[in-house]
């Protein structure tokens, strides 16, 4: 890829993201990742279902207390927020988008954890830190929307102490699609700028990186219907104000409403907890 190509990349992600912030973090429960639902029973808000993700990733991190981690696309920070209370450990969070970077040392600081969340306007296809600087990473849906996804797993691995683990999620293709369906999923991935790999291609990545497979878990039918029903109603309810702050025109709006319950929808669809380790020395 290009230097020009990648830019242009980088500009669509943060543009993207700057406009729908914050309505999506309204929508999703003051997160800007989805929910997950133990069943059909489960009538929790979809903040508690967008923590309870959040809790799962917890403990698959597995990082222990004063350990310091990256949170790769931070958001608006609060998975570091809780992450941080409930593991003491130190965090520092990086985001390409300036808007959600704002936001989330704006939380840090509402939150009295100065000392122990960093927020930083940082690049994951080119971390600055040295060689075996973390205790654990996790990235929490950001990977579909970066360049080059091998590149960023380099980058994790590399800072990685030996032993310590990456999480990250990831929406993935569990088989094939033709037709209709694969045009629908290629329409649906330029709007929101993102990319979902065949299910199957996820060990190769995570060892091309140098890293070991720990976990792959598989959750979509936890989290998609429910998640994508808000995302279309948030949508709907937002539409006036999408329209007047971010240029969105209604028919956009509802089209971006449908879509996601189209996609939600999708048996070929999935959503995956990666956990994988760089192996010890």
């Amino acid at each position: 890829m290009s230097v020009q190509e990648q830019s242009a990349d980088y500009e669509a992600i943060i543009r993207q993201y700057e406009q729908l912030t914050d309505v999506s973090e309204v929508i999703l429960g003051d997160n800007l990742h989805v929910g997950y639902w133990a069943g059909a029973g489960d009538d929790d808000s979809m903040q508690a279902a967008t923590d309870r993700l959040t809790d799962l990733l917890i403990a698959k991190l597995d990082v222990r207390p004063g350990g310091r981690v990256l949170d790769v696309g931070c958001g608006t920070g609060r998975p570091a927020v809780r992450l941080a209370r409930v593991r003491q450990v130190e965090i520092e969070g990086i985001d390409l988008g300036i808007h959600q970077v704002e936001k989330a040392v704006a939380r840090v600081r509402e939150e009295g954890l100065d000392d122990s969340i960093v927020i930083r306007h940082a690049d994951a296809m080119e971390l600055d830190y040295p060689e075996e600087s973390f205790d654990g990473v996790w990235a929490v849906e950001s990977l579909p929307h970066v360049p080059d996804r091998a590149q960023v797993l380099r980058e994790i691995a590399r800072v990685l102490r030996p032993g310590a683990r990456l999480v990250f999620t990831i929406c993935v293709e569990l088989v094939p699609t033709t037709g209709e369906k694969r045009e629908f999923l290629d329409n649906y991935y330029r709007t929101f700028n993102a990319s979902y790999p065949p299910i199957e291609s996820l060990p190769e990545l995570i060892g091309q990186a140098g890293l070991e497979v720990v976990e792959l878990m598989e959750i979509g039918e936890h989290v998609f219907s429910r998640t994508m029903a808000a995302v279309a109603k948030g949508f709907r309810d937002a539409a006036d104000d999408l329209e007047s702050s971010v240029g969105l025109s209604p028919q956009r709006t509802e089209l971006m409403a449908r879509s996601a319950l189209a996609f939600g929808a999708m048996e070929e669809t999935g959503y995956v907890v990666a956990v994988a380790r760089r192996p010890s020395a």
